[in-house]
Protein backbone atom coordinates (compact mmCIF):
# COMPACT_ATOMS: atom_id res chain seq x y z
CA UNK A 1 0.00 0.00 0.00
CA UNK A 2 1.77 3.43 -0.95
CA UNK A 3 1.18 7.37 0.10
CA UNK A 4 -1.43 7.61 -2.46
CA UNK A 5 -4.06 4.84 -1.71
CA UNK A 6 -3.96 6.00 1.77
CA UNK A 7 -4.55 9.31 0.66
CA UNK A 8 -7.19 8.00 -1.96
CA UNK A 9 -8.73 5.30 0.54
CA UNK A 10 -8.71 7.49 3.57
CA UNK A 11 -10.30 11.07 2.88
CA UNK A 12 -9.33 12.08 6.39
CA UNK A 13 -5.62 12.13 5.11
CA UNK A 14 -5.87 14.15 2.51
CA UNK A 15 -4.44 17.20 4.43
CA UNK A 16 -1.00 14.96 3.85
CA UNK A 17 -0.60 16.09 0.70
CA UNK A 18 -1.20 19.93 1.22
CA UNK A 19 2.81 19.50 2.41
CA UNK A 20 4.06 19.97 -0.68
CA UNK A 21 3.67 23.09 -2.72
CA UNK A 22 1.16 23.40 -5.55
CA UNK A 23 3.16 23.73 -8.20
CA UNK A 24 4.34 19.98 -7.86
CA UNK A 25 2.58 15.89 -7.49
CA UNK A 26 2.53 13.99 -4.72
CA UNK A 27 5.07 11.58 -4.81
CA UNK A 28 4.32 8.04 -3.74
CA UNK A 29 7.48 7.11 -2.84
CA UNK A 30 6.75 3.44 -2.31
CA UNK A 31 5.25 3.07 -5.76
CA UNK A 32 8.38 4.48 -7.46
CA UNK A 33 10.16 2.68 -5.27
CA UNK A 34 8.70 -0.87 -5.97
CA UNK A 35 7.76 -1.45 -9.01
CA UNK A 36 4.95 -3.47 -9.93
CA UNK A 37 7.20 -5.87 -12.05
CA UNK A 38 10.12 -5.84 -9.61
CA UNK A 39 7.76 -6.65 -6.94
CA UNK A 40 6.76 -9.65 -9.25
CA UNK A 41 9.65 -11.48 -10.53
CA UNK A 42 11.96 -10.33 -7.62
CA UNK A 43 12.00 -12.94 -5.12
CA UNK A 44 15.32 -13.23 -3.44
CA UNK A 45 16.16 -15.36 -0.19
CA UNK A 46 12.22 -15.20 1.18
CA UNK A 47 12.51 -11.21 0.55
CA UNK A 48 11.67 -8.96 -1.95
CA UNK A 49 15.16 -7.01 -3.61
CA UNK A 50 13.97 -3.36 -3.50
CA UNK A 51 15.80 -0.75 -5.36
CA UNK A 52 15.48 3.12 -4.38
CA UNK A 53 15.21 5.95 -6.96
CA UNK A 54 16.25 9.11 -6.97
CA UNK A 55 13.62 11.22 -5.28
CA UNK A 56 12.76 15.40 -4.41
CA UNK A 57 15.35 16.29 -1.93
CA UNK A 58 16.31 12.79 -1.77
CA UNK A 59 20.42 13.32 -1.07
CA UNK A 60 21.04 10.07 -0.04
CA UNK A 61 18.82 7.60 -2.68
CA UNK A 62 20.72 5.15 -4.76
CA UNK A 63 21.91 7.15 -7.57
CA UNK A 64 20.89 6.44 -11.83
CA UNK A 65 24.54 5.53 -12.37
CA UNK A 66 25.33 3.88 -8.67
CA UNK A 67 26.68 -0.05 -9.85
CA UNK A 68 24.40 -2.96 -8.84
CA UNK A 69 26.41 -3.68 -5.88
CA UNK A 70 25.47 -0.04 -5.16
CA UNK A 71 28.89 0.99 -4.48
CA UNK A 72 28.65 4.74 -4.29
CA UNK A 73 31.94 6.12 -1.97
CA UNK A 74 29.41 7.17 0.49
CA UNK A 75 30.25 5.81 3.83
CA UNK A 76 26.47 4.13 5.51
CA UNK A 77 26.38 1.65 8.53
CA UNK A 78 25.79 -1.89 8.63
CA UNK A 79 21.96 -0.52 9.88
CA UNK A 80 19.82 -3.73 10.96
CA UNK A 81 15.97 -2.66 10.21
CA UNK A 82 14.92 -6.03 11.67
CA UNK A 83 14.36 -9.80 10.95
CA UNK A 84 15.05 -10.73 6.89
CA UNK A 85 14.82 -7.32 5.96
CA UNK A 86 17.98 -5.99 3.82
CA UNK A 87 20.26 -3.40 5.26
CA UNK A 88 21.26 -0.17 4.74
CA UNK A 89 24.13 -1.21 2.04
CA UNK A 90 20.81 -1.67 -0.25
CA UNK A 91 17.67 0.33 1.48
CA UNK A 92 20.14 3.84 1.97
CA UNK A 93 18.34 5.29 4.40
CA UNK A 94 20.22 6.85 6.91
CA UNK A 95 23.15 8.44 4.57
CA UNK A 96 26.28 8.52 5.54
CA UNK A 97 27.36 8.95 8.89
CA UNK A 98 31.20 8.96 8.62
CA UNK A 99 33.91 11.81 9.79
CA UNK A 100 31.95 12.15 13.23
CA UNK A 101 28.77 12.78 12.29
CA UNK A 102 26.07 12.36 15.37
CA UNK A 103 24.13 9.36 14.50
CA UNK A 104 21.49 8.47 17.81
CA UNK A 105 20.12 4.83 18.19
CA UNK A 106 16.30 5.75 19.70
CA UNK A 107 16.01 2.68 21.77
CA UNK A 108 18.35 -0.19 21.90
CA UNK A 109 17.54 -2.42 19.38
CA UNK A 110 18.18 -6.15 19.64
CA UNK A 111 21.10 -5.57 16.68
CA UNK A 112 22.53 -2.71 18.56
CA UNK A 113 22.48 -0.60 15.69
CA UNK A 114 24.68 2.09 17.71
CA UNK A 115 27.71 -0.07 17.17
CA UNK A 116 27.11 0.00 13.34
CA UNK A 117 26.94 3.71 13.13
CA UNK A 118 30.26 4.25 15.74
CA UNK A 119 32.52 0.71 13.21
CA UNK A 120 31.37 3.55 10.33
CA UNK A 121 32.76 6.60 11.71
CA UNK A 122 29.78 8.58 13.25
CA UNK A 123 29.77 10.03 16.73
CA UNK A 124 27.26 7.73 18.19
CA UNK A 125 24.71 7.97 20.57
CA UNK A 126 22.87 5.37 21.92
CA UNK A 127 19.56 6.33 24.04
CA UNK A 128 17.05 3.30 26.28
CA UNK A 129 15.55 3.27 29.54
CA UNK A 130 17.26 -0.05 30.14
CA UNK A 131 20.47 -0.74 32.56
CA UNK A 132 21.38 -3.70 31.43
CA UNK A 133 20.60 -2.67 27.81
CA UNK A 134 22.97 0.29 28.58
CA UNK A 135 25.66 -1.46 30.54
CA UNK A 136 25.37 -4.34 27.37
CA UNK A 137 26.51 -1.69 24.98
CA UNK A 138 29.21 -0.06 26.64
CA UNK A 139 30.66 -3.80 27.06
CA UNK A 140 29.92 -4.45 23.59
CA UNK A 141 31.52 -1.33 22.71
CA UNK A 142 34.78 -1.68 24.99
CA UNK A 143 35.14 -5.74 23.22
CA UNK A 144 35.02 -3.51 20.22
CA UNK A 145 37.19 -0.52 20.63
CA UNK A 146 34.75 1.78 19.77
CA UNK A 147 33.27 4.95 21.27
CA UNK A 148 29.38 4.95 21.93
CA UNK A 149 27.79 7.88 24.16
CA UNK A 150 25.24 5.94 26.26
CA UNK A 151 22.44 7.85 27.52
CA UNK A 152 19.84 5.87 30.30
CA UNK A 153 16.84 8.19 30.08
CA UNK A 154 13.36 7.92 28.98
CA UNK A 155 13.37 8.08 24.85
CA UNK A 156 11.54 11.11 25.21
CA UNK A 157 13.47 13.72 27.44
CA UNK A 158 16.28 13.91 25.24
CA UNK A 159 17.89 17.17 26.97
CA UNK A 160 21.65 15.78 27.18
CA UNK A 161 21.49 15.98 23.06
CA UNK A 162 21.90 19.22 21.45
CA UNK A 163 19.44 20.88 19.42
CA UNK A 164 19.96 20.93 15.79
CA UNK A 165 23.11 18.57 15.93
CA UNK A 166 22.17 14.83 14.82
CA UNK A 167 22.43 13.77 11.26
CA UNK A 168 20.29 10.98 11.91
CA UNK A 169 17.68 9.45 14.16
CA UNK A 170 17.20 5.63 14.36
CA UNK A 171 14.36 3.47 16.27
CA UNK A 172 14.06 0.34 14.82
CA UNK A 173 11.33 -1.57 16.52
CA UNK A 174 11.79 0.38 19.49
CA UNK A 175 9.02 2.99 19.34
CA UNK A 176 5.86 1.28 17.74
CA UNK A 177 4.10 1.01 20.78
CA UNK A 178 5.34 4.19 23.16
CA UNK A 179 2.39 6.19 24.28
CA UNK A 180 3.37 9.69 24.22
CA UNK A 181 4.37 9.22 20.25
CA UNK A 182 4.00 12.91 19.80
CA UNK A 183 6.27 14.05 22.70
CA UNK A 184 8.87 12.08 21.64
CA UNK A 185 8.64 12.87 17.73
CA UNK A 186 9.28 17.17 19.34
CA UNK A 187 11.90 15.90 20.80
CA UNK A 188 13.54 14.08 17.77
CA UNK A 189 12.45 17.22 15.95
CA UNK A 190 14.69 19.45 18.05
CA UNK A 191 18.01 17.47 17.84
CA UNK A 192 17.57 16.80 14.19
CA UNK A 193 19.74 18.89 11.87
CA UNK A 194 17.10 20.27 8.86
CA UNK A 195 16.07 18.13 6.57
CA UNK A 196 17.73 15.69 8.53
CA UNK A 197 16.30 11.93 8.79
CA UNK A 198 14.33 9.84 11.15
CA UNK A 199 14.26 6.41 10.40
CA UNK A 200 11.85 4.05 11.65
CA UNK A 201 11.12 0.29 11.13
CA UNK A 202 8.32 -1.95 13.20
CA UNK A 203 6.40 -4.77 12.89
CA UNK A 204 3.84 -4.02 10.09
CA UNK A 205 0.62 -3.26 10.99
CA UNK A 206 -0.84 -5.82 8.93
CA UNK A 207 1.10 -8.73 10.79
CA UNK A 208 -1.77 -9.26 13.34
CA UNK A 209 -4.46 -9.14 11.77
CA UNK A 210 -7.40 -11.26 12.49
CA UNK A 211 -11.34 -11.34 12.85
CA UNK A 212 -10.21 -10.89 16.36
CA UNK A 213 -8.08 -8.23 16.13
CA UNK A 214 -9.21 -5.98 13.13
CA UNK A 215 -6.85 -3.23 11.71
CA UNK A 216 -6.75 -0.98 13.96
CA UNK A 217 -7.36 -2.09 17.04
CA UNK A 218 -3.56 -2.95 17.41
CA UNK A 219 -0.17 -1.59 16.48
CA UNK A 220 -0.79 1.79 14.80
CA UNK A 221 -1.98 2.35 11.39
CA UNK A 222 0.14 3.42 8.19
CA UNK A 223 -2.46 6.68 8.33
CA UNK A 224 -1.83 7.52 11.91
CA UNK A 225 1.69 7.11 12.20
CA UNK A 226 1.37 9.33 9.23
CA UNK A 227 -0.46 11.82 11.33
CA UNK A 228 1.77 12.12 13.71
CA UNK A 229 4.70 12.51 11.97
CA UNK A 230 3.03 15.13 9.56
CA UNK A 231 1.78 16.83 12.84
CA UNK A 232 5.26 16.77 14.44
CA UNK A 233 6.56 18.65 10.94
CA UNK A 234 8.07 15.75 9.51
CA UNK A 235 7.65 14.69 5.77
CA UNK A 236 7.64 11.57 5.26
CA UNK A 237 9.85 10.45 1.99
CA UNK A 238 10.40 6.64 2.14
CA UNK A 239 7.40 4.12 3.19
CA UNK A 240 8.89 0.50 3.04
CA UNK A 241 6.94 -2.71 3.32
CA UNK A 242 8.69 -5.81 3.35
CA UNK A 243 8.56 -9.31 4.10
CA UNK A 244 5.59 -10.71 1.86
CA UNK A 245 6.02 -14.21 0.29
CA UNK A 246 3.85 -16.43 -1.40
CA UNK A 247 3.77 -18.17 2.37
CA UNK A 248 3.06 -15.09 3.75
CA UNK A 249 1.58 -12.55 1.92
CA UNK A 250 1.02 -9.92 4.64
CA UNK A 251 4.11 -7.42 4.96
CA UNK A 252 6.11 -8.66 7.85
CA UNK A 253 7.82 -4.95 8.54
CA UNK A 254 6.92 -1.37 8.02
CA UNK A 255 9.67 1.26 7.20
CA UNK A 256 9.51 4.95 7.24
CA UNK A 257 11.87 7.65 6.41
CA UNK A 258 10.81 10.78 7.49
CA UNK A 259 12.59 14.20 7.33
CA UNK A 260 12.65 17.55 9.32
CA UNK A 261 10.92 20.08 8.13
CA UNK A 262 11.70 23.87 9.16
CA UNK A 263 14.60 24.55 11.69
Amino acid sequence: MGVAHLVERNPPFLHLADQHPASEPVIDQAARAIGPAECADRERHGRRDYRLTRAHHDQWSIPDDASPSGHTGVVVADINYGPGTPGDDELRLCGEVSDGRRAVELGISPWFNSLAFARAGAKSIAVDTDAERIAETRRRATAAELQVQCLQTDLADLGDVASASCEVVLAAHTIDRIDDLGRLLRQVHRILKPSMPLVLSMPHPYADISPEHPYGTGARTIGEWFTALTRSNFRVDHLLELGATAHAPAPATLILRARKEGS
